[in-house]
This record gives structure tokens, C-alpha cells and sequence, in this order.
């Protein structure tokens, strides 16, 4: 995988929980953070991520919005209320195009195809989105 020019943040402080229906772009999401030395944790559906996030505190959630068994959208605040991910960044990783005011509760929104650098700078917006409202 060719890196984007510069020196990017590493991200293997983070506990990335990624949910993602897709074996390609489940592949696509490890090749990225690898190279930043994160290893996410994976589900296919929200009911996976929900068990997996009642389990293990993350600190940012990688959510695809089209997932077989709920709205993404949905799986968020599931995560919040629920599975305790109040303090969590959230990024929407999708294929539709970035609404003008963001769902909460997402601080990034990444359009597929993307790129590294498109998926790096949204973990960091999304971190520093959560950090403003005083919940990282």
C-alpha cells in the first residue's frame, strides 16, 4: 500500500472497534490501520458490534452505514445508550454522500471509495470532534 506523503499520526494507542459487512473493505480497513499500527476489532452486523462494545471499551467506532440487520445510524446511538460508548469517536464510513449537518452522534464521515489519508484524518477529526463536547 503506497502512503500519502508526510509523516501521518500513529493510531496504535487506539482501541478501534470497525463494523463493516464487506470482506474487501473489512481487508481495505486492516491494511490501512495496520500501516499506523492499529489493530481494529471487527463486526458484520450492529447485534456483533453491540456484544463486542458491551465487552471492551473503544475509543473510536468505524461504522458503515448499510449493514444487513440495522441503519448504522441506529447501531450509533445503540452504542452510546447502550453499550456505554458515550466517550467514543464515531466516523460513518459509506458510500453516501456527506450530509451538510452530521447525524450525531458521528464526528467524521468518510465516503467510499476513500483513501488512507481520507480514513486517518477522519479517526483524528472524529477524536477531536469528541474531545470539543468533552466526552473523549
Amino acid at each position: 500500500m503506497r502512503m500519502p506523503p508526510g509523516r501521518l499520526e500513529p493510531l496504535s494507542d487506539l482501541r478501534i472497534l470497525a463494523v463493516e459487512d464487506h470482506e474487501i473493505a473489512r481487508q481495505l480497513i486492516v491494511a490501512i490501520l495496520s500501516a499506523f499500527g492499529a489493530e481494529p476489532d471487527f463486526a458484520e452486523c450492529g447485534e456483533e458490534a453491540m456484544e463486542l462494545a458491551s465487552a471492551i471499551r473503544y475509543d473510536v467506532a468505524l461504522l458503515d452505514l448499510g449493514l444487513p440487520d440495522m441503519d448504522g445510524e441506529a447501531l450509533a446511538s445503540r452504542l452510546v445508550r447502550e453499550a456505554g460508548m458515550r466517550a467514543a469517536a464515531f466516523v460513518a464510513v459509506t458510500g453516501l454522500k456527506r450530509p451538510t449537518v452530521l447525524p450525531a452522534p458521528f464526528g467524521a464521515w468518510v465516503e467510499k471509495p476513500y483513501t488512507v489519508r481520507d480514513l486517518h484524518d477522519a479517526i483524528l477529526t472524529a477524536r477531536g470532534h469528541s474531545a470539543a463536547y468533552g466526552v473523549a
